[in-house]
């Protein structure tokens, strides 16, 4: 991750007023802290590693449809 690139996640951070970070396993775990506390807010990582997906559209469908039920329970 550039610092350009870093710069620009805290410009979109400020303007959005974010309230939390899903954290993918790729994204560095130091940018994910300097970020975290800087702006305050909470984590939530998602491992998809080992979980049976498909190698379809529908599969796609499914890993997308797994993120957003682990996001919502976890906004809650």
């Amino acid at each position: 991750v550039t610092p350009q690139r870093l710069r620009n996640i805290y410009k979109i951070l400020e303007k959005k007023g974010v309230a939390g970070v899903v954290k993918d396993h790729h994204v560095p775990l130091n940018m994910v802290k300097a970020i975290v506390q800087k702006y305050n807010l909470t984590v939530l990582t998602i491992d998809t590693e080992g979980v049976d997906i498909e190698s379809s559209l529908n599969g796609y469908s499914s890993l997308i449809e797994r993120l957003t039920q682990s996001i919502v329970m976890w906004a809650k």
